[in-house]
């Protein structure tokens, strides 16, 4: 906790972010609760309303409550950012490291496969594989697994090669572990850190790539209020109705702002040796 405390003395900005973070997590509990309306109710006469006391962010062009479909779109959204996250952190993190120790040719084999997936851009890679799947907010995800892993597992090689070279981990070979007790006990505690906090930048990344592939068909479909989708069906109207897409985008830059800063401050906690972020 002190090196909590410190972190956030040294790293207003990170405070900022993890503060930012807090209250979308809070929007997503508690947002579907206080939402005077049903997210899907259509109500044509009052279709593209301003915000008003009635409907706190305005309605769309279905007359339904902008308020609502935000609030109930936060937690997929959110929830399906950071489930991709996780599942690329730990892969990634596994897969680099063992690659790492086995060296020779299967080592060499992996990093030109990831060097073809990094050698592609990413959003366009997520494209094509979200496309050849099928548009659903599941193909999406994995879509997005497949586009971040490779990131994860060349960060965790390149940290493991330093690692398997330290005292520590030539002590244990010397002694007769095997790979795997290598790799349980030494590689991946000292790997845990940097991953983590590579993770929680990373989500970022997630949430617009999710957004991205809603906003062009590929991601969530209609009725859901997933949020890039609501930013996809507001722009038909953006002369009349700017509500539609401003609040969607507003929260999406607010949850990219906020897990970039909050990693940032991760990043000082686990190492507060080193100077805070410009």
């Amino acid at each position: 906790m002190s090196a909590l405390r410190l972190a956030m003395r040294r790293d207003p900005a990170g405070s900022l972010g993890a503060l930012l973070v807090l209250l979308l997590l809070g929007f997503a509990m508690l947002g579907p609760l206080v939402a005077q309306h049903p997210p899907d109710a259509i109500a044509l006469a009052r279709r593209l309303q301003p915000p008003s006391a009635l409907n706190w962010l305005g309605t769309d062009e279905l007359g339904r409550d902008v308020f609502a479909r935000l609030a109930h779109g936060a937690w997929p959204s959110l929830m399906a950012a950071l489930l991709v996250v996780g599942t690329t952190v730990t892969l990634g993190t596994l897969l680099g490291a063992f690659s790492a120790l086995l060296g020779g040719l299967a080592d060499a084999v992996a990093m030109r496969i990831i060097d073809v997936l990094l050698a592609v851009p990413a959003l366009v890679l997520a494209m094509a594989l979200a496309a050849a799947l099928g548009p659903s907010l599941v193909n999406a995800l994995i879509a997005l697994v497949v586009v971040r892993l490779p990131v994860f597992v060349r960060l965790a090689r390149a940290q493991a090669l330093v690692l398997r070279s330290r005292p520590f981990a030539e002590f244990a070979r010397l002694a007769g572990a095997g790979r795997w007790h290598v790799l349980r006990h030494h590689l991946l505690p000292n790997l845990a850190g940097i991953m983590v906090v590579q993770g929680l930048m990373d989500v970022a990344a997630v949430i617009l790539g999710a957004a991205a592939l809603g906003f062009i068909g590929l991601g969530a479909q209609p009725p859901s209020p997933e949020w890039g989708g609501l930013v996809a069906s507001g722009r038909h109207f953006m002369a009349d109705a700017w509500w539609l897409s401003l609040f969607p985008g507003l929260a999406l830059m607010l949850a990219a702002l906020g897990f970039n800063l909050l990693g940032d401050l991760v990043r000082d906690v686990l190492d507060p040796r080193q100077e805070p972020a410009p």
